[in-house]
């Protein structure tokens, strides 16, 4: 089993600002899952099968990925969490990703510089929609 990133590894590094809450720490893997479940690349079938009535709220936009990621994978990004062509994309790409995402003009909250403070909104998911979009071969 491999995991690609985990909430936890960003919330509690050094350069993560202490006034955001922990939960920021995921919004780049939320942006990542929810385009990797929109293509049909994440594995739904645990999600039907534990939990199907918050996997339904997702699927009809009634929580946020990064509410679901959260609560449905605690934070962490599986190989298992992905289709086997999924995870051969994420085994790929997702480290460059990383740096990708950094250098995406997201919008921020207020007083803050740092990546973890990007907003999960529609216009940064799109500007994260189609960085990914080029990088699906």
């Amino acid at each position: 089993m491999t995991a690609y990133d985990k909430m936890k590894w960003h919330s509690d590094a050094e350069d993560f600002p202490q006034q955001l809450p922990t939960n920021q720490g995921a919004v780049h893997i939320a942006f990542f899952y929810r385009w990797m479940l929109e293509h049909q690349l994440a594995n739904t079938t645990i999600i039907e099968e534990d939990d199907p009535e918050l996997y339904e709220q997702l699927m009809q936009g009634q929580i946020t990925a990064l509410d679901f990621f959260i609560e449905f994978y605690d934070g962490v990004l599986l190989d298992e969490d992905l289709t086997e062509e999924g995870a051969a994309f994420a085994s790929t790409y997702y480290d460059a990703y990383l740096t990708d995402y950094e250098n995406l003009p997201l919008q921020l909250f207020d007083g803050y510089d740092s990546r973890y403070a990007a907003i999960y909104n529609e216009e940064n998911y799109v500007l994260v929609a189609r960085l990914l979009e080029g990088k699906l071969k």
